[in-house]
């Protein structure tokens, strides 16, 4: 069906490469500089992210756990330090 679909947009088959679905890791969704500062703050008061999606781009793969927890700790510290 997917194939019928992008054909009969003018997509041609032959650029598509498909695997099984399967799930995603997104990341890079709101990335350091653009979505939130250096110390991980968005333009909400006290609202910090630290996972995944600060990565300058997504990981294409199960994004490492001690990133993840790296990020938790730096943002932790942060916090703590203006309180």
């Amino acid at each position: 069906m997917n194939e019928r679909i992008r054909r009969k947009a003018g997509a041609d088959p032959s650029t598509f490469v498909s695997t099984p679905l399967r799930g995603a890791h997104p990341g890079g969704t709101a990335r350091i500089g653009e979505a939130v500062d250096k110390n991980l703050a968005t333009e909400v008061s006290g609202l910090y992210v630290a996972d995944a999606s600060v990565l300058p781009a997504s990981p294409c793969a199960p994004p490492i756990l001690m990133t993840i927890v790296t990020l938790a700790k730096y943002v932790s510290r942060i916090i703590l330090t203006q309180s």
